[in-house]
Formats: structure tokens, C-alpha cells, sequence
């Protein structure tokens, strides 16, 4: 009968443990807000970031053009750069020869070197993942060669 008791404590325990390690792993990667002001470029840079890693990319656009203009207008090159660049459309309405060139020059300049001009730290991975809406334009996996 003591063992039954303590089987049941030791069950509760370890189920309670578990709760809050799930906790806690969830709140490690889930993105929170920024602590910025509402309506500030960065503000509409990481709600643009989260519609667009929810696939709602039409919704994205107007906000990461907002934020492009409100960068610019701080005179902060690499994170307007970044909103200027993640407008590309999801879909292939666009020249992707055409699209690919225009991103390489926006490499050279001076706000792409910028540390900066990496992707936030909100878990977003951008429109690189998205593969343009067409499976036959995502990366190949690389062949290992021995």
C-alpha cells in the first residue's frame, strides 16, 4: 500500500517536471514582440516577419514597405534593405532571373555588410524558405561524396 503511494507521488512529480520543461521550451522558441513602440519600424518589421512565416505574404508586403520608408527615413540602410528585399512576391509573377540579379546588387550595398542587415533573432527564416511557391525552385540537398 506504501508503494502504491509512493509510485503515485513519483508519477506526479515526474508529469509535473514534464509540464515545466514543455513550458519552457515552448516559451524559448516562441518569438515575442519587441518591447518598441507601436507603430515603429521595427514594430512593423517583426509583424511582418510573424505574417510572413504564417505564409500571408500579401498581408506582409504593405508592412514591410512601410517599415522600408520609416527605415530609410532614420537613415538606417541595412534594415531598410532587409524590409526592401522581403517584398519579393510568393509567387512566380516575377522574373526570377531578373529577381536574382536585382538581389545581388542590393548585396553591394553599404547596408548588406552591416551586421545589422541579418535576419532578426524572432525565429523568422524569410522568404528564402519559401521557395517561391513552386517545389522545383527549393535547394537540392547536397550529395556527399566520399
Amino acid at each position: 500500500m506504501r508503494l502504491l503511494r509512493t509510485g503515485k507521488r513519483i508519477a506526479l512529480v515526474l508529469v509535473i517536471m514534464i509540464l515545466a520543461l514543455t513550458g519552457a521550451y515552448y516559451y524559448a522558441v516562441t518569438p515575442h514582440p519587441p518591447s518598441v513602440p507601436q507603430g515603429s519600424a521595427e514594430d512593423l518589421l517583426y509583424r511582418a516577419n510573424s505574417l510572413a512565416r504564417n505564409d500571408r505574404w500579401e498581408e506582409a508586403k504593405p508592412l514591410y514597405k512601410r517599415a522600408e520608408v520609416l527605415f530609410t527615413a532614420q537613415r538606417n540602410q541595412s534594415k531598410a534593405l532587409y524590409a526592401a528585399v522581403s517584398q519579393i512576391p510568393p509567387d512566380e509573377s516575377v522574373d526570377i532571373p531578373a529577381t536574382i540579379w536585382s538581389l545581388t546588387a542590393d548585396l553591394t550595398q553599404p547596408g548588406a555588410s552591416d551586421p545589422e542587415s541579418l535576419p532578426p533573432t524572432d525565429g523568422s527564416l524569410m522568404h528564402m524558405n519559401r521557395g517561391y511557391g513552386s517545389p522545383r525552385l527549393q535547394p537540392k540537398p547536397e550529395i556527399a561524396r566520399d
